[in-house]
């Protein structure tokens, strides 16, 4: 825990950027994957180039609302978190999958549970797990399980409740969640 808000910390007071290469390589191993594909919003296909096996990858720290699991409904906003996550993934982009010491390697259904970072034009890492939630597509969850960057996901979360993006905008959405 202690860790966590030490993290936290110099996110926010020294203003260094979450995905500062250093910061990153310090923190978690790392490795480069290509998406294969978009499952919904917070689940994807990736693979080691394109011929390399295909992993199913659980974004970690995140839950978006369901779209595509036949069992259950489609939920308040699942469709929109998919389409955002399809949109800013599209297939054949390189992405850098990083692990958390703090949390399980994979989750109970074999997924590789990871922080998903890409790089924009400018170099600029951008943490996708923190963009969805930020964006309100998703919302922090943990699963029961503690994880290093919590607090900034909850931070990001908090802030998309109080400016009511994506599915905080929505009455009903808030009531599910």
């Amino acid at each position: 825990m202690a860790r966590t808000w030490i993290i936290a910390l110099s996110i926010c007071v020294c203003g260094v950027y979450l995905g500062h290469s250093i910061g990153v390589r310090a923190l978690f191993h790392q490795d480069v994957y290509m998406v294969k594909k978009v499952i919904d919003g917070d689940t994807i296909n990736v693979s080691k180039g394109i011929f390399g096996k295909t992993y199913t990858v659980r974004l970690l720290g995140i839950n978006a609302p369901e779209s595509v699991d036949p069992r259950k409904r489609v939920e308040c906003f699942g469709k929109e978190a998919s389409v955002f996550l399809k949109h800013r993934l599209i297939k054949g982009t390189f992405v850098y999958l990083a692990s958390d010491t703090e949390k399980s390697d994979t989750d109970k259904y074999g997924r590789l549970l990871r922080y998903v970072f890409t790089k924009d034009s400018n170099s600029t890492w951008r943490l996708i797990n923190k963009e969805i939630v930020s964006l309100g597509y998703a919302f922090e969850e943990s699963f029961g399980e503690p994880y290093q960057l919590r607090v900034y996901i909850e931070y990001v979360e908090n802030d998309a409740k109080a400016f009511k993006r994506g599915l905080w905008g929505i009455e009903g959405c808030k009531a599910a969640w």
